[in-house]
């Protein structure tokens, strides 16, 4: 049977197996000693190649948090949130499911209450971590610092794109902390008054 006839839960399936196994064969066959015959060079070629697939993946996380929230899966499993459903389901810290569930919603894909597919909030930083040039951390910085941007009437949605394009350019040369002293600049610029004081 054609791959393009296989029902969606098979395709699904399929791809996760062969996600498993290619990963499975490339721990088996890199060990310490077959990395090491590399060379310097070739051995951090090899590890950043890893790390953009790693990176990658993290649009599956997008797709997977978005579809629990259509599912209803929480309230369904009797979870207080998709965090606390994250955290006790996989094991993981609240800390990482809470971080998970903000990238969803920042770079994941939306569906309106009509169910019709939209783009994410953040597109171009959601295009740049598909192709794995972008870290979760990298993320989060950027989407943080649009975060506090977000809404000013000062300020204008075009500088606001501007200012993503500008910071997810970035992440090719500068790691998370570098490219926080850069958000922090741009928003300097743009919203020099900063937060407005509370009464």
């Amino acid at each position: 049977m054609s791959v393009a006839y296989l029902p969606e839960r098979d395709l699904l399936t399929d791809g996760q197996h062969a996600l498993a196994g290619a990963a499975a064969g490339l721990i088996a066959t890199a060990t310490r000693g077959a990395l090491s015959g590399l060379g310097p060079v070739e051995l951090l070629q090899f590890a950043g190649d890893l790390e953009r697939t790693r990176n990658s993946l993290a649009v599956l996380d997008h797709a997977i948090i978005g579809a629990l929230e259509d599912t209803r899966a929480a309230e369904v499993l009797t979870a207080r949130n998709a965090v606390t459903l994250l955290t006790e389901t996989l094991r993981i810290t609240r800390s990482d499911a809470r971080q998970r569930v903000q990238a969803a919603k920042a770079l994941g894909e939306r569906v309106t209450l009509g169910g019709q597919a939209m783009p994410p909030e953040r597109e171009y930083l959601a295009r740049r971590q598909a192709t794995g040039r972008v870290t979760p951390a990298q993320a989060r910085v950027i989407h943080r610092a649009l975060h506090r941007l977000y809404g000013r009437p000062d300020i204008d949605p075009a500088d606001l794109d501007e200012a993503e394009t500008l910071l997810t350019n970035h992440t090719d040369t500068l790691g998370p902390r570098d490219l926080e002293h850069l958000a922090t600049e741009i928003i300097d610029r743009l919203d020099p008054d900063g937060d407005e004081p509370r009464d």
